[in-house]
């Protein structure tokens, strides 16, 4: 059975594959932690994090940031379009 979705997560796993790239450890770490749903991948996946330069991490929370405006824009404007 697979674990729970975690939309959090999944913004954070895009936003780290915008910025350090699908094939960065970082981004693996935290997509393992995403699908995996353990507390030692989470873990692992914050750690790697913690290691980033602040740079890269405050590039990823720009891009996660734009990512749910993102979401959340286009949330409003499927609402808008329900019957009415």
């Amino acid at each position: 059975m697979p674990p729970p979705s975690n939309p959090a997560l999944d913004l954070l796993a895009q936003g780290i594959a915008d910025v350090a790239g699908a094939q960065s450890e970082i981004y693996r770490d935290i997509l393992r932690a995403v699908q995996s749903g353990q507390y030692v991948d989470i873990m692992l996946a914050q750690a790697s994090f913690d290691a980033l330069p602040a740079e890269m991490k405050r590039s990823i929370a720009g891009r996660v940031t734009d990512l749910v405006e993102e979401l959340m824009l286009r949330r409003t404007r499927r609402g808008m379009s329900g019957p009415g």
